[in-house]
Parts: structure tokens; sequence; C-alpha cells
């Protein structure tokens, strides 16, 4: 990672750097000292460099690859005016006050000066439009690729995430208990295995589905644990927020589901509490699971391939939007997530 950081600085200072002393080369036509026209163009670089990074980190992400296009290009036409007036000013100051050429200021105040500026402005922006659309686009593609490899790989761990035979075992032993004492409630749990299986076979293998689904396959998972436990666990579930429109990864959230719920069990605790919310604000999802397991013993071990997984499908499909946080203090196990759902 910090390779990565030293290396992108060292591209960007190396663009800059060569800019800066091309601008200063060209600019010998209209000024023939050259470390005059050095420091002219430190002025110029500095803050065209602030426009440039103004469009590429916030404008470009924000508006145009949001396909907001009147947006991005009334706020990129009011940067870019912005910066020449600022760099019309400082150019002014530069020459008049410090190098005492006055016949300067009447350029640069001037109508024609401050076009000129704003069309090197607005060069420089596109230059580095193109060249942040291409590197977002072969990003995209190595990721794509990386995805297609990993593919099989992929498709096994979903098989590895799906309702194990002992979890299924257990809640179809728990119908035929709840036929002889409660058929309607045997007929709704039934109902819910059903619409686990369904979504898992027919949702688990696409790349997004929507975000209610994934929602009501955690609310069955709850549902079938508290029958298969009884009052062994008290579970305290809330969701909030609009989730309509809203898709997601399939089979994200319920690793953390299953995993609250198998320490809990295996530990022997008599009683334990799982906590899950789930809110939806805006684009964002918060997700935030907690359970207690048994601080001292062999159930001690949280996490493992499951999270280690999930850990990497949010690398590959969720890079730099999303935040996920996980902590394991005083037998209890905390886990909290937030990812940016504007994308899918």
């Amino acid at each position: 990672m910090k390779s990565l950081i030293k290396n992108t600085i060292f591209q960007h200072a190396t663009f800059w750097i060569a800019y800066w002393l091309f601008w200063s080369v060209r600019d010998l036509v209209y000024h023939n000292n050259y470390l005059d026209l050095l420091q002219s163009n430190a002025i110029t670089t500095v803050l065209y460099a602030f426009a440039v990074y103004l469009n590429i980190y916030w404008l470009i992400p924000k508006f145009l690859l949001r396909k907001r296009y009147i947006s991005y290009g009334g706020l990129l036409t009011v940067v870019t005016l912005v910066m020449a007036t600022l760099a019309a000013l400082s150019l002014y100051i530069y020459f008049v006050f410090f190098l005492g050429e006055p016949g300067k200021d009447l350029f640069f105040v001037s109508l024609e000066g401050l076009i000129f500026l704003f069309i090197e402005i607005v060069m420089l922006v596109a230059v580095t439009t193109v060249l942040y659309l291409l590197r977002d686009h072969n990003r995209k593609e190595r990721r794509l690729k990386e995805l297609e490899n990993k593919n099989l790989k992929s498709e096994l761990n979903l098989l590895k995430r799906q309702l194990n035979p002992h979890f299924l075992f257990n809640a179809l032993n728990s119908v035929y208990v709840l036929i002889q004492e409660n058929q309607e409630k045997a007929r709704g749990t039934l109902v819910r295995i059903s619409d686990m299986l369904s979504h898992q076979l027919y949702d688990g293998s696409k790349e997004t589905v929507a975000l209610f689904k994934e929602v009501q396959h955690v609310k069955n998972y709850v549902a079938l644990e508290k029958v298969r436990q009884g009052g062994r666990v008290n579970v305290n579930f809330r969701f909030s927020g609009e989730s309509n429109n809203k898709k997601i990864v399939p089979m994200l959230l319920i690793p953390f589901v299953e995993n609250a719920f198998k320490h809990g069990f295996n530990a022997g605790l008599n009683c334990y509490d799982v906590d899950i919310d789930i809110r939806i604000n805006r684009d964002l999802l918060h997700f935030h699971c907690r359970n207690q397991y048994k601080k001292n013993g062999l159930y001690h071990q949280q996490g493992g391939l499951g999270l280690e997984n999930v850990k990497r499908r949010l690398e590959l499909l969720y890079p730099g939007r999303y935040q996920l946080d996980i902590s394991d203090h005083n037998g209890s196990f905390d886990v909290g997530l937030e990812i940016d759902l504007h994308d899918n």
C-alpha cells in the first residue's frame, strides 16, 4: 500500500514538473528571462493543479460518473473561471509589483488575457480528465479480469456459505416438532426454508440482487434460528430506511449473521444475545451485528475463512466504497459494515 502511494505521488510530481518546465520554455517567446518565467509559471501551475484535482477527485466521481452532466459542466465552468481569475490577478501582482513591468498588467487584467488563461485551464483539465477516465477504465478492466479468473472459486465459496446440511437437518427437525404443536407456525417455517433455498440457488449466482431480497434472506435466517434454538437466544433485529431500487452483491451479509449464531450456539451458553441492525441512508447501507460468545474456551476463535472470503469480496466488488470494522472484546464480537451502493 505504501509503495502504491509513493508511486502515485511520484507520477503526479513528475507530471507537474514536466508541465511547469515545458510551459516555461514555451513562454520564452513572450519573455526572455527564464528565471522569471519559472517563477510566474510556478504560480499558474499551482492554481491549475488545484482546478485539476478538484475535477478528478470531486467533480468527476460525484457528477460526471453519476451522469449528472449539467451539474458537472456548470460547476467545472465556475471552477475554471475562478482559477483563471486568480491566475490573472496573481500574474498581475507578480509582474507589476515584483518585476516592475507595468506593461504586463494591461494583458492579464484584460478580457483577452482572462480568456487566454481560461483556455489554458480548459485544455489542461480536458487532458487530465481523459487520462483519469482511461486509468479508471483500465482499473475496472483489471478488476473484471480478476473477478473472471476467480469466478469458479467465488462460486465454490458461495456454495460453502449456503445452508449447511446440519443446519437444514435441525431446521426440518424443528418443523417436524412444530407440526405436532403448531401447524400454522410449521407451515410458516417451511415457507421460510423454501425462500432461503430459492434465494441461494437462483439469486446467489447473480452479480447483484435487490437489497430487500438480501434483507429478507437475513430475516428468514434469523427466524429459523429462533425456531431452532427456542428461548436459548435473544434476538434484537432492526431494519430502517428505504430499500426500493437499491441493489447489493448477493450473500454478502449472511456470513456475519451465521457467524453470530454459530459461535453463540456452539459455545454452550444457556442464553445469549444477538443484535442485528440494518439501516439505509440514501445510498449508504449501514450494517451492524453483535453476538456474545464464550470468552475462554474452544469457541473463542471468531471469523475464520468465512469472514476472510467476505473481506476479499468487498475488496473486489466495492473498492474504496466500503468500511468494515470488526472488534472482539469482553466476550462480545462486533461487526460494523458501511457500503456505498450508488453504483449498484
